[in-house]
């Protein structure tokens, strides 16, 4: 900017100078004139005087001594007009070359304003880009920010997995554990050697064709006591080939459920609104549609209750089981006290959930 100012302020400079040494030289072409005029009308003069001569008797002398005069005269101002034009010279140059510095002036700023222009466009272009990478830096950031949060976020998810996990793992080893322990249960070698034959039309115990919930467990052990282990056949063909597969082994005796000969069970059972009464024992196992028959014919109509208090308003009226396993026949008798376990139990609903885990 201060190049400009300094460009200008020449410029302005050059003008005055130009200005003077051209007033200058106006006055010199006007002495020159004024000389150039003088020396015509000595001229002039001269010739008239010569003229003059030709027609007048004056005395050569006098003739002579005035040319002479007018001549010395013309010399002089020749003179006067040598040196004028000799200085008028240099003056001349001076002024071509205050022109010339004028038009490199003229030049120089041209430029400097194009650069001015330039930086100014160049400034402007800078000042955006800055602000645009500014924009991007923000953005970054809040990019940044977000990716740390949801890292954050995903570490704590992982954890929570992780542990989730674990539990799962533990609870899947539990009930493999209760599984195992129910697919072990002795049945005796009687049922062990039928189901070791594969027979066709032999399906399983009633044990292992059921599952309930773990609440229900102690009473629909009770509730279905020995019958648990009695073995499930298409009819009594079956059976038939079975008990001899039993005499011939010598392996014992078993009971066999043929579906094609027991009793149907009915559709509806009209349940007491006593207080208490939880359901038909057949209501609380879960079996395939199939087993309905087997699985009535061994428990029947056998209520279950939550304790003796309500079997007792019952009593006569239905079998009856509590959830501690006391058994109330509807011939009035009642059994209970300290249970043994049998080995026969039904697996437990979790079954499903140990292999819902497992799909997990």
């Amino acid at each position: 900017m201060r190049s400009i100012e300094n460009a200008k302020n020449g410029i302005e400079g050059f003008k005055k100078k130009i200005e003077d040494f051209k007033l200058k030289i106006k006055l010199k072409d006007d002495e020159i004139a004024v000389i150039k005029e003088n020396t015509k009308n000595r001229e002039a003069e001269l010739k008239k005087i010569l003229e003059d001569m030709t027609g007048l008797n004056a005395t050569a002398d006098q003739h002579i001594e005035k040319r002479n005069r007018l001549r010395k005269q013309l010399e002089d101002l020749k003179d006067e007009e040598t040196k004028l034009i000799q200085s008028k010279l240099p003056l001349e140059n001076e002024l071509k070359n205050l022109q010339r510095d004028l038009e490199d002036a003229k030049t120089k700023l041209a430029e400097l304003n194009e650069m001015k222009a330039n930086f100014a466009s160049n400034q402007d272009l800078k000042k955006t880009l800055v602000e645009q990478l500014q924009k991007e830096m923000d953005d970054f950031k809040t990019i940044q920010q977000t990716s740390l949060h949801d890292l954050d976020t995903t570490k704590n998810e992982i954890n929570d997995l992780n542990y989730n996990i674990q539990m799962a793992y533990r609870k899947i080893s539990t009930m493999e554990a209760k599984k195992q322990a129910a697919e072990d249960a002795n049945f005796g070698r009687a049922i062990d050697t039928v189901m070791n034959a594969k027979l066709r039309g032999v399906h399983a115990p009633l044990a292992q064709l059921g599952t309930v919930d773990k609440e229900y467990s102690v009473a629909m052990e009770v509730a279905f006591g020995g019958r648990m282990a009695h073995v499930v056949v298409d009819d009594e063909h079956v059976a038939s080939v079975a008990i001899e597969l039993l005499k011939s082994s010598n392996a014992g005796r078993a009971t066999f459920i043929p579906l094609n000969k027991i009793k149907q069970a009915p559709t509806r059972l009209q349940l007491p609104k006593d207080k208490g009464v939880i359901d038909f024992a057949i209501n609380l196992v879960d079996f395939d549609d199939e087993y309905i028959d087997a699985f009535f014919y061994a428990v029947g109509d056998t209520l279950v209750v939550e304790d003796r208090s309500v079997a007792n308003k019952l009593i006569g009226k239905y079998r009856m089981v509590t959830l501690s396993g006391d058994l109330f026949e509807k011939s009035g008798s009642m059994t209970g006290g300290a249970r043994l376990r049998t080995g026969l139990s039904f697996s437990q609903n979790d079954d499903d959930e140990l292999t819902n885990s497992k799909t997990v």
